[in-house]
């Protein structure tokens, strides 16, 4: 369509008026441009003077919260010269009169803390602190100094520190007041003044944000000495007060910023100890009614200019009005004669893929294409005129049917999978979509069905349901079998680790007890094998629970060098934590990690050089990761060693050093299951750094612990002590109830009762009412759990503490033992320190 004036079909003179038309419309343009430009001028002055107004009454507010500060710390000053020391009433009357103030100290020329309104500051050494060592090096006398902003080493709160230094005649510093502030103050206060769509910032002179708003904690401590550079120049300038035009350094979006120095009079601050004030506006947020404006007088002058136009083109138009109706006809024509052939080309390339056919709405069959015959063995004068049911399987219910009519008869279409019967009597399975199809009044008078077959697909879907079941069924069998075997395996470990302990206790030959010992090393060698094949098998079911928590990385990394520093120092290896420049904290299983850390540093210290070191040390990652480095000394893993590293059963190193060759793999199943990563760099004969990374996280804040809660130990409260206590063992495993009876033998003041099958137990506990009772939960007859509700059962023996001693060991055994109504439960193998441990605790309940 040709939009241009086609002026030769008028007359001169209308010619005439309809330029000088246009010319208007042009001059009316260009006077709006004019007055829109000569606004913006405006606008912009007035921005930048409401700005600075705002800058200067924050700065009124600071300067006044300064000039208190200072003050305050001028009477304690002379208070403290007056009387010799500090009076900690005056800090306390201080601290009442400006609550936002959090601590008043005075600290002496030593670094240590003399006064303070808060008691728990006295006493403490702050010489390493910044402010101490700068009044120390360059005393500045009576000036207020005021410090780059930081985190409290104490509390964790961000504050910033205000201070003043007192020297002698010869110039040696004598003490230092000094005051500090939450920042979170700052974070409030310049809220309340905040107007709408602003931003204010407050900042010490060295560039440290110490708040903003809004947002306070995400922009804390950002520093914008390098950028923007107009803050930079507005401190050197030395101007109080200054406007910008620029893009910010915090969230890159362009402003009018106004930075003013807070200045307060009589009270001259140490050089680089300013504050200053930055209040901004986005450009968006400035001129948005300024360009609302702009279009609203664009869019009046485009109406008008339109208008003008729009009457000269339909007088134009209604000239070619009838050629162009007729090319639109001829137009249509090839159009319809266009879409006629793709829609035949498109119900043929349907017919050749999907199963098509129509019936009227009481569901007789009206058409079905060539694939509906072919599939279903049906000819046309079979199916056409028949309902449907001519096909039905018998494999869907009445309610299917019903279900799939309610939808398509309430004027919906319906989607799903349907079973059918050929003619030769085999069944098929289709993908089905029904449509209803409305006439001109609104009802429906047919619905059109295209299906699709998916026999192979329903086929496959079954033999993988069938796989996945005897896949399953499998994974039970290892379970039960895995189960078992830990239960078998720790019935006769109990007996070997058992009487090893009793007799390590004892006083034997040297070369017996060097005897002892290797059957006792290689007793809980095995009993970590089955552990660790027990955990793999879990990981591997999927049963492994995780419980994600977060974790300072500090205090996890000092809790297993403690546990591990004896290790180290029986195989002469150097064990070095090396912590990082800031708290770190990662998401986790602690009790997983722990497993992990132990596992890879046992690793670093095993297979390490003579007199060879393990270092630790912890990094945060770019990609918001915290990584746990592991470096030793050791041998180094060649490349091929590499590629078969955490394949379960597969051992490096030499044969002498003890391991079962699944530590690795498991510990790398840990560490995905806790969505982290594992890895190792190392070079043979050099060493290896094995690291382990995770998603970081905040600090968790510390629990606080009542040492006068804590359970003593049975060390600490030796049980020989206790006098009339009775303990029954109910235990049928002839080597496991003797070597009850040895570690018994330990309490002189216990009487000891023995029964090895469930009815001798139950008469003794009711003729003796023993405090303890030690019970096998696999027994002859009848179970321990079966013993345990006979026993609660009773009201004369119900309150008796039961603890139930068992080879399993799963951790639904342990589960199900606590809901039965165990008050302990004892896994074999037995250590004979958890068991008096055990019992004590019992006793004491």
């Amino acid at each position: 369509m040709n939009l241009r004036v086609p002026v030769k079909i008028f007359s001169q003179k209308t010619q005439t008026i309809w330029l000088l038309a246009f010319a208007m419309v042009l001059l009316l343009g260009l006077t709006i441009i004019f007055q829109r430009w000569n606004q913006y001028q405006i606008q912009d002055a007035e921005e930048r003077a409401h700005l600075s107004t705002q800058a200067r009454l924050a700065d009124t507010h600071i300067g006044g919260l300064i000039r208190g500060i200072n003050l305050a710390l001028d009477e304690i000053i002379a208070g403290t010269l007056r009387d010799g020391h500090c009076d900690p009433i005056l800090l306390d009357h201080f601290a009442s009169l400006y609550p936002e103030l959090r601590a008043f100290s005075v600290i002496d020329a030593q670094g240590i803390n003399r006064c303070a309104n808060r008691r728990e500051l006295i006493g403490r050494d702050r010489s390493s602190e910044s402010y101490i060592q700068l009044a120390k090096n360059k005393p500045l006398n009576n000036v207020l100094v005021i410090e780059k902003p930081l985190v409290s080493k104490l509390t964790g709160v961000p504050i910033i520190i205000f201070h003043k230094a007192k020297t002698d005649s010869a110039g040696r510093l004598r003490f230092v007041a000094q005051v500090s502030i939450d920042l979170h103050y700052f974070d409030t206060l310049l809220e309340s003044m905040r107007a709408p769509h602003q931003t204010l910032l407050l900042a010490h002179a060295s560039g440290i944000i110490l708040s903003r708003v809004p947002d306070p904690t995400q922009y804390r401590f950002v520093d914008l000495s390098q950028s923007p550079a107009a803050f930079s120049a507005h401190i050197k300038s030395g101007l109080r007060l200054s406007t910008h035009r620029l893009v910010t350094a915090t969230d890159r979006q362009e402003k009018f910023v106004a930075l003013s120095t807070v200045f307060v009079p009589g009270i001259t601050p140490s050089p680089s100890g300013h504050l200053v004030i930055a209040v901004s506006e986005t450009i968006d947020d400035i001129y948005a009614e300024w360009r609302l404006k702009n279009w609203l007088a664009f869019t009046i002058w485009l109406i008008f200019a339109s208008t003008i136009y729009a009457l000269a083109w339909l007088a134009a138009r209604r000239q070619t009005q009838l050629q162009q109706k007729i090319a639109q006809h001829e137009t249509s024509v090839a159009v319809l004669e266009r879409m006629s052939t793709e829609l035949i080309q498109i119900n043929q390339a349907l017919d050749a893929h999907a199963i098509v056919s129509a019936t009227d709405a009481q569901g007789k069959i009206i058409f079905a294409n060539e694939k509906f015959f072919a599939i279903s063995g049906y000819q046309a004068q079979e199916l056409i005129g028949k309902n449907h049911n001519l096909i039905n399987s018998g494999t869907h219910s009445s309610a299917f049917f019903q279900q799939m009519w309610q939808t398509i008869e309430s004027g919906k279409n319906w989607h799903g999978l349907i079973c059918n019967r050929a003619k030769d009597g085999h069944l098929y399975w289709v993908s089905s979509t029904i449509v209803p199809i409305f006439d001109i009044h609104g009802a429906i008078n047919r619905y059109i069905s295209i299906r699709t077959d998916v026999s192979a697909m329903v086929q496959i879907e079954d033999e993988l349901r069938q796989a996945k079941k005897e896949a399953d069924s499998a994974n039970k069998t290892k379970s039960d079998f895995l189960s078992n075997m830990s239960h078998e395996l720790r019935t006769p470990l109990n007996a070997i680790l058992g009487f090893s302990q009793l007799l390590l206790s004892e006083d034997i030959t040297a070369d017996t007890r060097e005897n002892v010992d290797h059957i006792h090393k290689a007793g809980k060698h095995l009993l970590t094998l089955i552990n660790e094949v027990l955990d793999l098998a879990k990981v591997e079911a999927g049963k492994l629970e995780i419980q994600m928590e977060a974790i300072d990385v500090d205090h996890l990394i000092k809790d297993n060098v403690d546990l591990i520093q004896t290790v180290a120092n029986s195989n002469n290896i150097t064990l070095t934590y090396c912590p990082a420049e800031a708290p770190l904290a990662l998401m986790a299983d602690r009790n997983r990690l722990d497993q992990v850390l132990l596992n890879l540093i046992s690793n670093a210290i095993k297979y390490n050089q003579v007199k060879g070191s393990v270092r630790i040390q912890p990094e945060q990652r770019a990609n918001n990761r915290v990584r746990i480095n592991i470096t030793d000394t050791g041998i180094g893993l060649t490349p091929n060693d590499l590629q078969n590293l955490f394949t379960p059963f597969t051992r490096f190193g030499p044969k002498n050093i003890e391991g079962t060759g699944i530590g690795l793999a498991l510990t790398k199943h840990l560490v995905e299951l806790m969505d982290g990563q594992l890895d190792v760099e190392s070079t043979p004969g050099v060493g290896s750094t094995f690291w382990v990374e995770f998603a970081a996280t905040q600090i968790p804040e510390e629990s606080c612990f009542d040492p006068s809660l804590a359970e003593p130990s049975a060390m600490e409260n030796p049980i020989e002590n206790l006098n009339d206590v009775t303990i029954l063992c109910i235990e049928d495993n002839a080597a496991n109830m003797r070597f009850m009876q040895k570690a018994l033998k330990k309490l002189p003041q216990a009487r000891i009762l023995t029964a090895t099958e469930p009815t001798t137990g139950l008469q003794l506990a009711r003729t003796h009412f023993p405090n303890i009772i030690l019970l096998d939960i696999n027994l002859p007859t009848i179970s321990g759990y079966e013993v345990l509700h006979q026993l609660r059962a009773d009201p004369a023996t119900r309150n008796i503490k039961i603890i139930a001693v068992s080879a399993n060991a799963m951790p639904e055994d342990l589960i199900k033992g606590t809901d039965a109504g165990f008050d302990g439960y004892l896994t074999k193998p037995i250590s004979i320190h958890e068991l008096l441990n055990t019992i004590y605790r019992q006793l004491m309940t």
